[in-house]
């Protein structure tokens, strides 16, 4: 006899959550999950044909989202959805990802009202039935052994366990035409509200140092990486981050206090490029890039630099007492041969580094 498959409910992004698959629905346009999912990609260099209404797509893992393997699921257009779309997506998302060898862990966004103009509860519930649709179909046969819903805003995820501590799940079977037994809620969240799952949306900042006459194209490709792996509120880029009207040097201060890692970009123009008046920028104790490193290095705050244009690491003597401690930095390369590599490898760090 089969072993039951597990349902759990997570307080998380599903994107983020550790699982062996990884299912989104794509309802006509991107939106919410499916474009974040699609941003990475496209990041990545890798575009995704994304589904007709009624169509999947299987993609391989990339480098923001946990599970090696991503499922696009094509559903009615937002203006035209309801809950039978919904009992579909979550029928046909574990259908799907039941037939692919080594998966045994399934991860689903616990869709519902935002967008979608559903009842709480009634979403919820209907996206189980999809799941028990599914089992009772024999798709599952015991493959898949945990399915786990994630529900990214806490106050609903709060909300949706007290529904399945309540006993949803054994509700949703008794309504099931045929007698379904192997389907249960994990039973060690029914004393305990939802387990959270890191989030790099709430971890600390990642500051980008850069210096537009050396390297604004190569900063702007990795501050469009790292908005998509950790949303671009969680990367500080002064071109766009410093509002009007405010004290810079006060700011950046104030910004590297939440950051958990602050990346130098260094072309090979870094230590030599000049003002106006022919003065090397670095020498002056109110240059920008000056500021933030001696502010990060200050504080503690974790510093790493990032070689573009076949750089070299400044030594030490040629970089003023207050940031000199950077030479002594471990760096990283990144080349235009390898450069999706070197960020995925760059992302991976980090998270380490941000916890």
């Amino acid at each position: 006899m089969n072993d039951p498959l597990s349902i759990r409910l997570e307080h998380g992004d599903a994107l983020l959550t550790e699982a062996d698959a990884v299912a989104v629905q794509y309802p006509q346009r991107l939106y919410g999950l499916v474009e974040r999912a699609v941003t990475l990609f496209a990041a990545a260099e890798r575009p995704v044909l994304l589904p007709p209404k009624d169509g999947v797509r299987f993609l391989d893992g990339v480098a923001g989202i946990a599970a090696p393997r991503i499922l696009l699921v094509g559903v009615a257009p937002v203006r035209e959805y309801d809950y039978r779309d919904l009992r579909s997506f979550s029928h046909r998302a574990l259908t799907y990802l039941a037939a692919l060898p080594g998966v045994r862990h399934v991860a689903l966004p616990a869709y519902g009202p935002p967008g979608y103009r559903l009842d709480d509860a009634k979403s919820f519930e209907v996206e189980i039935e999809g799941i028990v649709d599914a089992v009772r179909g024999g798709a599952v046969r015991g493959a898949v052994q945990t399915l786990t819903l994630v529900e990214r805003d806490q106050n609903r995820a709060q909300r949706l366990w007290q529904l399945l501590a309540d006993g949803l799940v054994a509700r949703v079977l008794d309504k099931a035409r045929e007698s379904v037994t192997n389907v249960a809620y994990d039973p060690s969240a029914a004393t305990s509200p939802p387990r959270s799952v890191a989030d790099p949306r709430q971890s600390p900042m990642v500051f980008l140092c850069y210096r537009r006459e050396d390297t604004e194209d190569a900063a702007g490709r990795v501050r469009d990486r790292l908005a998509a792996a950790y949303g671009s509120d969680r990367v500080f880029m002064d071109i766009d981050s410093v509002p009007l009207g405010v004290n810079f040097v006060t700011f950046v201060a104030a910004q590297l206090r939440q950051c958990g890692a602050v990346l130098v970009m260094i072309g090979r123009a870094w230590t030599s490029v000049t003002d106006r008046e022919g003065n090397r920028r670095l020498d002056d104790p109110a240059d920008h890039v000056r500021v933030e490193i001696a502010a990060a290095l200050k504080q503690g705050v974790p510093v790493i630099p990032l070689l573009v244009q076949n750089a070299s690491m400044p030594r030490a003597s040629e970089l003023p007492e207050d940031i000199r401690d950077l030479a002594f930095h471990n760096g990283m390369k990144l080349t235009a041969e390898f450069w999706g590599a070197g960020v995925d490898r760059l992302i991976k760090e980090l998270n380490r580094v941000l916890g």
